[in-house]
């Protein structure tokens, strides 16, 4: 694996999101301290108010998938989980990234 070279210190946001990995080696480290290796073949469900700090690659591109009030967060366990990715996960990945790229400056 690639040294992890950046990422994101220990915090939560309001909304459960869906970590997805387009490219690169990400590690998330949870609150209870245990790691999870996101890869393009795998998602990492956060619930609302989860602790967690991120490490990538330089090479990593990761899109969190915020779920938002209107999302699917009673829908999702209250733990974190492993999601396999799936082709449809992989088309809402790629809409949401289309998405992110047109509204850039």
């Amino acid at each position: 694996m690639p040294v992890l070279s950046w990422g994101h210190t220990d915090h939560w946001h309001q909304w459960g999101e869906v970590l997805a990995v387009v490219a690169g080696d990400v590690v998330a480290r949870l609150e209870d301290g245990s790691e999870r290796h996101v890869t393009e073949d795998s998602a990492l469900w956060l619930p609302a108010h989860c602790v967690h700090a991120v490490r990538m690659s330089e090479d990593a591109v990761l899109l969190p998938v915020i779920s938002g009030d209107d999302g699917f967060d009673g829908t999702m366990p209250p733990h974190p989980i492993g999601i396999a990715m799936t082709g449809m996960l992989r088309r809402a990945v790629t809409r949401q990234l289309r998405a992110q790229a047109l509204r850039l400056p």
